[in-house]
């Protein structure tokens, strides 16, 4: 009898874990990008497009759009962005979530790659809620993902890992996938032009 209610009780928490929300926002498909471009010159490698806050200098227009909130709970933001020039980190910015800007400062890091940088805790009520990409730095700075879960979701960094959660959590946000091409490693990209460059040859 013990046994079964410790069986029980592990399957209830799994379905619960399973159940929480998790809200996955493709930068790229914010309702409104402001003064942030639409990069997709890279999809072939990260998997989608990302936004560019291109201000040269001056930071730019907020990005917007609006989310649903379908559960009252503690969400952990969290923001996939890269800091291109480490030792100046001039691609900065800031997410504000509602009311709330992060204390977090996204695309500073101690290498050029791109990560997945914990924002923080908000307390998020059931309703619509506004979430905005911030540019604090007006230098180029860049954001592909923006992703609030409630409990202990962590997204991938792993590539094909990464895919998949775009897969699950896009299309069960979204209604549909939105999903881009899945992640290649850049030596499929370059057998594909020395296998253009051959064809070309002998047309």
């Amino acid at each position: 009898m013990i046994r079964i209610t410790h069986l029980f009780l592990l399957i209830f928490a799994i379905d619960a874990h399973a159940g929480q929300q998790v809200i996955w926002q493709e930068a790229e498909s914010l309702t409104n990008t402001g003064g942030w471009s639409n990069d997709s010159q890279h999809v072939d490698i990260m998997g989608s497009p990302y936004l560019l806050a291109t201000g040269v200098g001056r930071p730019v227009e907020d990005a917007v759009t609006r989310v649903k909130v379908t559960d009252a709970d503690r969400y952990r933001l969290w923001v996939r962005c890269r800091d291109w020039f480490p030792s100046h980190s001039p691609g900065t910015f800031r997410v504000i979530v509602g009311e709330t800007t992060s204390e977090v400062v996204f695309g500073r890091a101690g290498d050029d790659q791109w990560n997945w940088v914990d924002g923080g805790e908000f307390e998020l009520e059931v309703g619509e809620l506004e979430l905005r990409l911030h540019d604090t730095g007006g230098w180029w700075g860049r954001c592909d993902v923006v992703v609030l879960a409630a409990g202990e979701f962590k997204p991938a960094k792993d590539p094909e890992a990464l895919a998949r959660q775009r897969a699950r959590h896009a299309e069960t946000y979204w209604g549909r996938s939105r999903m881009r091409a899945t992640p290649k490693p850049l030596e499929s990209t370059r057998q594909r032009a020395r296998h253009a460059d051959t064809t070309r040859g002998h047309s």
